[in-house]
């Protein structure tokens, strides 16, 4: 199904360049999430989407139909930012009926809007609360609700959680995606919060300086990330340099802690990351890895484990179902490079 379309989207601000040639889709009940770190430009195709900025270069279009002269008003998109923007001196009825009122709505329907929504967000009852009494996760509904209530083809939620604590954020992030899909509600959520983006989002655009650097499934990119930046923001920071090699009998890669065997097609100098989850303290697999034990954060079934291996610190999740070795001792750890390793074609230091 046609939805959203953004095509080589360019923007600058005098001589600063927030976006250059982003391009991605986001189809009819789709969400999709707009992940990367602050000031990567984010927010600013956001705006261009709204018609809020207008593009310098490339075009935004609804099912296949240019947009650029569209007005925002017209534009029939919904936005919820982070500090939800809600009317101080009205109640909760009366700020989920802004925007039906604005677009003189029957009486009668906005009623009907207005209680429909306070259900759908969990806040029956709430129609003559004072908004200024309410907790930061009812005042986040309230403002869901308002953006839901004129039923807008296409909502965009700018870090509509990021004024809230983290608990009340991981429960809340839950419940927007199941009230998001109740409603087959095609969404675009902004983020710099890789949690929320992998809990809420059916894709995700990772953005880094203006432009896309991956876009896929979360469970995609968190197996495969497609470059450096990509691993390193979703927190895949075991990065070593290497270089690939032939032998007689097999393809590896030679690396400052060790060689390993590869199916790679790339040659020369690369980057090999190790995935942290993906080893075992049994030492069993086709590669092995010692090191020394420098720190351990418990987290449950796994401890987050440092370890200095050949000067270079490697993080790794240790299942709790086995002892974990005491800070100190020397550990070897085992996995399979299949699974394990990935290498990418663009060393540390960016040169190729």
């Amino acid at each position: 199904m046609s939805g959203l379309r953004l095509e080589n989207i360019h923007k600058s601000f005098g001589e600063a360049r927030a976006v250059g040639g982003v391009s991605f889709e986001v189809a009819q009940s789709e969400i999709v999430a707009l992940l990367g770190p602050s000031g990567c430009g984010k927010s600013t195709v956001l705006a261009i989407i709204a018609g809020l900025e207008a593009a310098d270069q490339g075009d935004v279009l609804w099912d296949d139909q240019s947009l650029a002269s569209t007005p925002p008003h017209q534009r029939n998109f919904g936005l919820m930012f982070q500090d939800f923007a809600l009317f101080p001196h009205m109640n909760v009825a009366d700020n989920i009926a802004f925007g039906l009122r604005m677009n003189r709505r029957e009486t009668a329907e906005i009623d009907q809007r207005v209680q429909a929504t306070l259900d759908l967000v969990g806040l029956p009852g709430f129609e003559k609360r004072d908004v200024n009494t309410l907790s930061g996760g009812e005042q986040q509904r309230v403002a869901l609700a308002r953006s839901l209530a004129p039923s807008p083809r296409l909502l965009m939620l700018d870090e509509p959680l990021g004024s809230l604590d983290r608990n009340l954020r991981e429960r809340l992030v839950v419940e927007l995606g199941q009230i998001l899909r109740r409603t087959k509600q095609t969404a675009i959520y902004v983020t710099h919060d890789q949690e929320e983006a992998f809990a809420l989002a059916d894709r995700i655009v990772v953005m880094n300086r203006g432009q896309v650097e991956q876009v896929d499934t979360p469970q995609a990119i968190y197996r495969r990330p497609a470059t450096i930046f990509v691993a390193r923001f979703l927190g895949l920071g075991n990065l070593v340099p290497g270089e690939i090699r032939n032998s007689e009998e097999s393809r590896f890669v030679s690396t400052p802690i060790g060689n390993y065997p590869v199916e790679s097609t790339l040659e020369g100098k690369v980057t090999v990351l190790i995935r942290p989850e993906a080893v075992t303290l049994d030492g069993e697999g086709d590669c092995q890895l010692e090191g020394r034990m420098v720190s351990c954060s418990f987290r449950g079934s796994t401890c987050r484990a440092v370890l200095d291996v050949q000067g270079f610190e490697l993080s790794f999740d240790l299942h709790t179902n086995a002892d974990i070795p005491a800070i100190g001792e020397i550990i070897c750890l085992g996995f399979d490079s299949r699974e394990a390793l990935q290498i990418f074609g663009t060393t540390l230091d960016g040169d190729k």
